[in-house]
C-alpha cells in the first residue's frame, strides 16, 4: 500500500512544480517530508521514482549542476490531475 501512496505523492509533488523540473534530491526531500512517520532509505526512494519513470508518468534528464532532474510526462500529468480530487 505504501508503494501506491509514495508513487502518487511523486506525481503530486511534480504537479505542484507547475511544469518546472525538480532535482532528484529535492524530490526525495519532499517525499520524506510527506511521510514523516516512515524512514525511507535512498534505495527505496530511487526505486519508487524509477517505477514512476517505467510507468511513463515522469521523465528525467541529467543536468550538469543539479544532477538528475524530473518532470511529469503528458501521461503523468493526466494521472496526477486525477489524484487531486
Amino acid at each position: 500500500m505504501i508503494d501506491a501512496q509514495v508513487k502518487a505523492q511523486v506525481l503530486r509533488v511534480l504537479l505542484k512544480a507547475s511544469g518546472q523540473p525538480i532535482p532528484q534530491a529535492t524530490l526525495c526531500d519532499a517525499l520524506r517530508l510527506s511521510f514523516p512517520h516512515v524512514s525511507f532509505t535512498q534505495l527505496d526512494l530511487n526505486r519508487w521514482i524509477a517505477d514512476c519513470e517505467e510507468l511513463q508518468w515522469i521523465a528525467g534528464t541529467e543536468d550538469e549542476l543539479l544532477g538528475k532532474i524530473w518532470g511529469l510526462t503528458a501521461k503523468g500529468q493526466l494521472r496526477a490531475q486525477g489524484l487531486r480530487g
